[in-house]
């Protein structure tokens, strides 16, 4: 262990942050009373799901559909994904393959020839090229890998700030940076702690760079680009840039601009929180790393410690997951309302349902709960003991349950108990965080054209920070792969080259 934490200390700052929503879990299960008899977690989070579902009507209300300009809009949109796309590529390549400075600093040369020809611009257009490999190891000195290009041609200069390294092999301090989810001071309020670290040594590092690069070209834009942690970081870089302690690394009368791809909340503060009218949240469809934050994932930990302590029996919590609850909406005529397509891929019919449960020997009976080593034959014992029990009374009692779980799944008062649970979970300690843009647009790929779905303001994009939103490929939609998939025919063609970025 001490050699694990000697090579990589910032896990030891991981463990304490695991630890305390560990504790803060124990803690509030002290408090209550349950059978502590066996329910899965991915039925405990199923039912949140549903939960989610039931009550998300005043956000499927919210946003409006972007029709005016909205090609012009994905070319450059398309544009700015390829190129940090391409970028985090060729600078990163075979650079787990090297160990020393002069190594690092040898690879990133050859790295940066190919980048420029790969995304259309001469060497000298790609000033500055950083990889952490060049800094230390520690977390309170970690600068994310990042690229600043020039492009005369567009007349702006664009910082990318690339996202969590996976490939060619994981960045350790990467992933500590993403996971040092609590909270520091950060330009008059509280910030995502390890991106506050990221944003403050990428200004350390190059803002003088900035400086110099939007002097030698007058009249150029600062565009601040990011994905994933990048995106986290770009906007704190921005808030620095603009109302925090680094205003002074951009010259007087030079436009910023921000653009982001999936990105996490990571501000807060006790006065309004800022909205950015120059800084763009783009997400695709579900993904779910736009509500990730501390908070809101030690909430799931409480929602599904509440539910389980209600008790209720295992086969009631798989009805919740897989039929229709009461107030569910019909299907609705809104192209971007995935509600209808979500619900017909989860519910199902219900002899369907009650055949599966039977099939996985998961009872009503009061025994129904018991170790997962020893559920399975005591569930098919009961099991057959129902059956034999088949009294006209008790024909009568099963035909009108499941009359009633057809229509409904299970009763209104079992859904109160739920949301009753779930509302009155404990205050923890970690603030509440947001995206500090004016505009979030969620956009989703309906086969050759793109759905474009714009939320503006704080009482429509908080929508997106204020719990993990459960989805159908929550995670596969935050994937590069799949914003690559999202923009494969936009901001790629020769005559997408001549795009404003100005707008």
């Amino acid at each position: 262990m001490d050699y694990l934490l000697k090579k990589y200390p910032d896990l030891d700052i991981i463990t304490n942050i695991y630890n305390d929503m560990v504790n803060i879990h124990n803690k509030y299960d002290q408090g209550l009373q349950g059978d502590d008899k066996y329910r899965p977690l991915p039925v405990l989070l199923g039912v949140l799901y549903k939960l989610q579902q039931k009550n998300d009507v005043a956000f499927r209300k919210s946003g409006r559909e972007m029709i005016e300009q909205k090609t012009s809009l994905l070319h450059v949109l398309g544009f700015l994904w390829h190129l940090q796309h391409t970028l985090g590529k060729k600078i990163r390549e075979r650079i787990n393959n090297v160990e020393t400075t002069e190594e690092i600093e040898h690879l990133l040369a050859k790295n940066r020839v190919s980048a420029a020809e790969a995304v259309g611009l001469q060497t000298e257009e790609i000033p500055v090229v950083w990889v952490s490999e060049l800094g230390n190891k520690n977390i309170d000195d970690h600068t994310p890998d990042h690229v600043i290009t020039v492009h005369r041609d567009r007349r702006c200069v664009i910082l990318t700030i690339l996202g969590t390294r996976i490939f060619p092999r994981p960045n350790p301090q990467d992933i500590i940076m993403d996971l040092a989810a609590k909270t520091e001071e950060f330009c008059g309020g509280v910030a995502h702690a390890g991106m506050a670290i990221g944003a403050s040594n990428l200004l350390k590092h190059s803002g003088d760079d900035i400086t110099r690069i939007l002097q030698e070209n007058e009249g150029f834009q600062l565009l601040i680009v990011g994905y994933s942690l990048g995106a986290g970081i770009a906007q704190l870089v921005t808030l620095s840039l603009l109302k925090g302690e680094h205003c002074s690394v951009i010259p007087r009368n030079t436009v910023v601009r921000t653009v982001v791809f999936g990105c996490p909340p990571v501000y807060g503060c006790n006065d309004e929180i800022p909205q950015l009218q120059n800084l763009l949240v783009v997400q695709n469809h579900n993904d779910g790393i736009c509500g990730a934050s501390l908070k809101s994932i030690n909430d799931v930990f409480l929602k599904t410690s509440a539910i389980h302590r209600l008790n209720l029996k295992r086969r009631t919590l798989f009805r919740i997951v897989l039929t229709r609850n009461p107030s569910q909406l019909p299907p609705s005529t809104d192209d971007n309302d995935d509600t209808a397509s979500e619900t017909e891929s989860i519910n199902f019919d219900l002899s369907e349902v009650e055949h599966a449960l039977d099939e996985e020997g998961i009872s009503d009976t009061d025994s129904e709960v018991q170790s997962p080593s020893t559920e399975e034959a005591t569930d098919q014992t009961d099991e057959k003991s129902m059956k034999k029990g088949n009294s006209f009374t008790g024909m009568l009692s099963s035909v009108k349950e499941s009359f009633n779980s057809l229509i409904h799944g299970v009763s209104q008062e079992k859904w109160d108990q739920i949301e009753e649970a779930c509302a009155n979970i404990p205050e923890t300690s970690q603030p509440r965080l947001y995206q500090i843009s004016k505009n979030v647009l969620v956009m989703k790929r309906i086969e050759d054209d793109i759905s474009v779905r714009q939320y503006s303001d704080l009482d429509e994009t908080s929508f997106f920070s204020e719990k993990i939103r459960f989805k159908p490929s929550m995670f596969d939609h935050h994937m590069p792969w799949a914003y690559n998939s999202l923009f494969k025919d936009f901001g790629t063609e020769t005559e997408d080259e001549e795009q404003n970025l100005s707008g």
